[in-house]
């Protein structure tokens, strides 16, 4: 992709440009913050009519709109659309895809006071979301603002994508997936998620796995239970298997990308196990 703004004197006046609308873009990630978009679902029950994502898709939207790029909306369901965007050549086949999801990780509902603030303090947002990755979006879309105000000519295209459903492991076709099936296929793509200071050329992949432990019930008061003589708890189990899982070492080959960074397992992340106070539980999922 080309770009009639080589050297120095180029990247000065877009960098320019990028901190004269500082105050502006930093007002448009607390509105961001401030829309609630928590996804507790999982690839097995992410749903395709619940509004999952808020009112981030319209708030980008509109501010697309507004900075004069042909926006839209494209999707498997009115309730959990993506936001698109071009700009550069018209007639340009090499295509960069910045994408971003616009859903952030569950929150406890009776944790969650002040989480989405958005409150500006020292110089930092704070907020759920900023990080993860409001902040990102929003820097697409001013990035974009001042290369159009510093009359940038590439002889490519700059694709904005504005996904959903990716906390839920982006493997059902409603975010990314839907739009390579559905005719967007950049050349190559550029994700702006933290977690490293340097642009990688990769990213590490991931394995989700169910563990689902059964016990016997019982009620808790028989003597039977007391004696050992019927019931397993299916809880104690788990924890056991749990236990077990922390020493576990996972055999790796070295990466030449990712230069001492080595597998991790996070497990369990979610457990449920139990069905009343005075009943052994006869499962345990995680």
């Amino acid at each position: 992709m080309f770009c009639n703004v080589p050297g120095i004197t180029g990247r000065s006046t877009i960098a320019r440009a990028v901190k004269a609308s500082f105050d502006e873009e930093v007002a448009f990630v607390t509105k961001l913050v401030k829309a609630p978009s928590p996804n507790p679902y999982t690839p097995q029950n992410s749903p395709l009519h619940v509004p999952v994502e808020g009112e981030v898709p319209t708030l980008i939207f509109e501010k697309l709109k507004e900075l004069g790029l042909n926006a839209k909306y494209v999707g498997a369901s009115r309730e959990r659309m993506n936001v698109v965007a071009e700009w550069g050549e018209k007639r340009g086949r090499s295509v960069l895809m910045l994408n971003g999801h616009m859903d952030t990780s569950a929150l406890d509902e009776k944790r969650s006071g002040g989480s989405y603030s958005g409150i500006v303090r020292d110089g930092k947002i704070y907020g759920h979301g900023v990080l993860d990755m409001k902040a990102t979006l929003a820097a697409y879309i001013y990035a974009v603002k001042a290369l159009m105000e510093c009359k940038v000519k590439i002889s490519g295209k700059l694709l904005l994508a504005f996904v959903v459903d990716e906390e839920s492991g982006a493997s059902r076709k409603l975010g990314s997936h839907y739009l390579l099936e559905n005719g967007c296929t950049p050349k190559a793509c550029f994700i702006g998620e933290h977690g490293s200071r340097y642009i990688r050329i990769g990213q590490r992949g991931i394995y989700r796995f169910l563990i689902r432990v059964r016990g016997s019930s019982v009620h808790t008061g028989m003597s039977a239970w007391e004696k050992k003589e019927l019931g397993r708890n299916a809880v104690v189990d788990m924890a056991n298997v749990i236990t077990a899982l922390q020493d576990l070492n996972i055999a790796y080959k070295a990466s030449k990308i990712f230069e001492g960074r080595r597998p991790v397992l996070t497990f369990p992340t979610k457990i449920e196990g139990g069905a009343g106070l005075n009943v052994v539980p006869d499962e345990c999922v995680a």
